[in-house]
Formats: structure tokens, sequence, C-alpha cells
């Protein structure tokens, strides 16, 4: 009876330990916030290299600056490479990725609700399977807030507000890193450009089985052959089997004149074998100079009508 007694009492101890730690999974703190009607998701991107049968734990931070008391959830979502510059990648909703990994990954709640100021860090389980292939893999971490109209309208509009968390998952093993870039061009496409500030279109494809994250610099120089700037382009990920756009804006400007840019882009892997280069050249001519070009051709064929109406021109006998 005793024993039986006891085995109850340490099954009754364990549930409750366990009970326990998953009702205190996450941790909550108060920070010093603006108000600004929005909520703040740590880190953006988390970068993860594993082997199969790993188990590894990462976290999601979630600041709210919304004032008065929010409820958020957290989903998970597959993402791919978009093909728009100014959109990284795409969430894919309840649609599953050729590169889905959500089976995997398990957040410690999927609720919570945090007061104005309030941070909380929910720590996010990767499970890598004994079976996964070497590979990438990429789901999200989809943090949602839905505010109601509060304009006293019978509409009851509500606005949901969502930031991602981006996992990119690597399985160790026998990969394929393979990428080339399509196309480098000055935007607007043409040769001769009037107005500023230039913006540089890099189009890098990733045609692997992991991501990529290809970085250089482009290097332009004038009729001369002198380098009148050199601008970096900072590392960003490129997703297998897709194309990814990005744009370099030339914030100093060019002046009057011809001009040659050569993008050197290492494609993120055996840094010191996977360089391309590719170079464009163009013409800039700005608005002022053309206007005081056209004006000067008008006053040109003002004189010489003038001249011929005025003057009679007779050959010396």
């Amino acid at each position: 009876m005793y024993r039986r007694s006891s085995i109850v009492s340490a099954l009754a101890a364990a549930v409750i330990v366990f009970w326990a730690a998953q009702a205190t999974a996450y941790s909550v703190e108060d920070v010093s916030v603006v108000a600004s009607n929005d909520f703040v998701v740590e880190p953006a991107k988390i970068e993860i290299f594993a082997d199969p049968g790993d188990v590894i734990s990462k976290n999601v931070t979630i600041i709210n600056r919304i004032e008065g008391r929010s409820t958020f959830t957290i989903s998970l979502e597959d993402f791919v490479g978009s093909d728009d510059p100014s959109v990284a990648v795409k969430l894919l909703g309840d649609e599953v990725s050729r590169y889905s990994f959500r089976d995997n990954i398990i957040p410690e709640i999927d609720q919570l609700n945090l007061n104005f100021g309030e941070k909380a860090l929910i720590p996010i389980t990767i499970r890598i399977p004994e079976t996964a292939s070497p590979g990438g893999y990429y789901t999200s971490v989809v943090i949602a807030h839905t505010s109601t109209d509060s304009s006293g309208e019978a509409t009851g509009a509500k606005t949901v507000s969502r930031v991602a968390q981006l996992l990119f998952v690597r399985v160790n093993g026998d990969v394929i890193e393979d990428g080339a870039v399509k196309d480098f061009v000055v935007s607007p496409t043409s040769f001769v450009h009037l107005t500023g500030p230039l913006t540089f279109n890099i189009l890098f494809e990733n045609r692997g089985s992991v991501h990529l994250a290809p970085y250089g610099y482009i290097t332009i120089k004038n009729a001369f052959g002198t380098t009148v700037d050199q601008i970096p382009v900072d590392a960003y990920y490129s997703l297998p089997q897709s194309q990814r756009y990005r744009q370099i804006v030339w914030q100093q400007g060019a002046r009057f004149g011809y001009y040659t840019a050569t993008l050197e882009l290492n494609k993120g892997y055996r840094a010191s074998e996977t360089m391309e280069t590719r170079t464009v050249s163009f013409v800039f001519i700005p608005v002022a100079y053309l206007a005081v070009l056209l004006i000067a051709i008008v006053l040109f064929f003002v004189a010489r009508r003038y001249v011929k109406n005025n003057f009679e021109l007779r050959r010396k006998k």
C-alpha cells in the first residue's frame, strides 16, 4: 500500500513539475519603449547549421509598443524567394513549400498576452530528423496581432499586423552550391541618363540546394579610367532554385560624362573561387547641362538667321 501511494505521489509530482515547466516556458520583463502602436520581433533572421538528429533551441523576442494589453499569436509558415526587389521573401500561408521544415519546429506557446512595454522571450525548439536529407529548409515563425477598430462604428473592422522571424536551417552533408549573376544594369535601363541618383540592379540566380549570401562591390570609373566611387554590396540571402533582385543606389551621383560600372560579386561560397564580374557603361548628362546646350543651339540658329537677313556678304574682287 505504501509502495503504491509512493508511486502515485511520484507520478503526481512529475506531472506538477512538467506542468510548471510548461507554464513558465517563456519569460516576460518590463522594458523602456515609446508608444508607436506596433510591436518588434527579434531577431529578424536565424541561421542554423546542424546534423541529422540534432535538437537546437533558439528564441524569439516580442516587444509590445501598443498601449494597453495585447494578445499575440504564434504560428509557422513556409517562405520562398520573391522576384520583387522591394520584397525579400514571400510567406506562403497554409501552402507547404518543397523546402518546408514546419513539422520540426516547435514554439513553446502559440499565444500570449503582453502589456505595453513588456518583452517576452519565447523558446523555439528545432528538431533535425535522423532521416533529414542534406540541404536547406525554410520556415518562418510568424507573430500576429489583431486590433479592433475603436471608432465606435458597427463595422467591427479589424486590422491584423504580422511580423515573421525567418529560420534558415541547413542540414550538413553533400549539398549543391551553385549561383550566377543573371543581369547587371543601370536603372532606368538606358545608355543616356539625365537625372539621378542612379540605381544599379543585380539579378542573382541560385541554382543550388541551399541558400547563398552573395556580396561584393561596384567600382565606378570615368572616361579616363579614374575610379570615382566604390559602392559596397552588403551580403544578402538568395534562396535555392530562385532568382532575387538587389538594388544598389549610387548616392554620390554622377557629373557630366561617360562612366563604366564594374560589379564584382562573390557568390557566397568558397570565397576565393566564386567571384563573378559584370560591367555596364552609361552617359550622364544633367538636365541643367542639356538645357544650356539647347539654349546654345537655339541662339546659334537665331544668330545665323539674323546675320543672313541683315548682312550681305560680298566676295572681294
